[in-house]
């Protein structure tokens, strides 16, 4: 029972007094119900159980409505429910309560069935698409949101939708390790074709090595974008001292700061011409991958929603918030891993930002 009941039954016992039973103020019993006089024996100030049941006007139906934003089934709904009478909309609540129940059951379901067979196999595809995108924008934000909103626009069957949080939540846990398994491959096939004489030197061998059996085009951007990367990892080999030697994180953390780097210009022709430059100092250092058995092909057709989403993978605040305060300190960014070893180009040497 309630405070409230609580201390008007209290009030009750207090006032049965002979006195109190006595009160001048004698209601009708009719109006509280307990008399089996007719209605038209009630005064008429009080609502019959017919105009208690009176229908809506049409104008406060439209304003619930809008109120509402109901619209196509939902506001026919509340039509046939103002044109019901009191015995059809028991049955209407009835009815509505139970569609209710069936859709959070259905939902409760599917959030236990978990990610699918079939799904995880999309989910690594794209995985792989994004992290090879050429025009990701970090290695170190995050990248499993990118995977799951480009699988989303690329039309892949049942990627769960953001109010699925249980299922969202494991999709990502499930691209994350993904993602982890394949930069660190990419970062191994990358250091590795350092080695003097390695048969990864020519970027048409290294890209081949990184996408294996994925049926992943060889594309000249895809170079370009490795490239990059394998003077980044030069850049930091060429400093002993560099954590990133020994830190996959700060490893992937300099390779955000040079995108970064590259793309701190004034017009995009110039962000362009960084990385055609780095190409080039690849092909004069490693060969012309036009040599090479490899020939290049057109990109997949859904690469360019794909690149689209990893475009909008953002660098992490902390990352970032390092980067501009060197730049701040010191300009263009003097960068203290630049290649300076044997073999690389004046462009490189003189810490040109690439």
């Amino acid at each position: 029972m309630s405070l409230l009941f609580q201390q008007m039954q209290d009030n009750d016992h207090a006032d049965l007094t002979p006195s109190s039973q006595n009160s001048s103020f004698d209601f009708p019993q009719e109006l509280f119900g307990f008399s089996e006089t007719n209605e038209q024996s009630m005064p008429q100030n009080f609502l019959s159980s017919q105009q208690l049941g009176v229908r809506p006007t049409q104008a406060v139906i439209t304003d619930l409505k809008i109120k509402g934003s109901l619209h196509g089934q939902y506001a026919t709904n509340v039509d046939n429910f103002a044109l019901a009478n009191a015995e059809e909309r028991n049955l209407m609540h009835a009815a509505w309560m139970q569609e209710i129940l069936m859709k959070l059951d259905l939902s409760l379901k599917t959030e236990s069935d978990g990610v699918s067979d079939s799904l995880k196999k999309d989910a690594r595809a794209y995985a792989s698409y994004t992290l090879l995108s050429w025009k990701l924008a970090s290695y170190s934000g995050k990248i499993p949101d990118a995977v799951i909103q480009a699988m989303r626009n690329c039309g892949i069957k049942d990627v769960p939708e953001n109010s699925q949080i249980a299922k969202v939540k494991e999709l990502s846990t499930y691209i994350g390790t993904q993602i982890t398994n394949d930069k660190n491959r990419l970062k191994k096939k990358i250091i590795d074709s350092l080695v003097p004489q390695s048969n990864l030197g020519n970027i048409a061998n290294l890209a081949k090595a990184i996408i294996g059996t994925q049926n992943i085009p060889l594309t000249v951007e895809f170079y370009v974008r490795l490239a990059f990367l394998r003077q980044v990892a030069a850049a930091i080999q060429n400093k002993p001292d560099h954590p990133a030697n020994n830190d996959g994180a700060k490893w992937w953390e300099e390779v955000d700061k040079a995108l970064l780097d590259a793309r701190n210009e004034d017009d995009g022709e110039k962000v362009s011409n960084n990385f055609i430059r780095v190409y080039s100092a690849d092909i004069k250092k490693y060969g012309d991958p036009e040599l090479s058995s490899l020939k290049t092909m057109a990109p997949l057709p859904l690469q360019k929603t794909v690149d689209l989403c990893a475009m909008t993978v953002e660098v992490p605040a902390k990352t970032k918030n390092i980067w501009k305060q060197w730049v701040n300190e010191n300009g263009k960014r003097a960068r203290a891993e630049e290649p300076t070893g044997a073999g690389q180009t004046d462009d490189a040497t003189n810490g040109t930002n690439v």
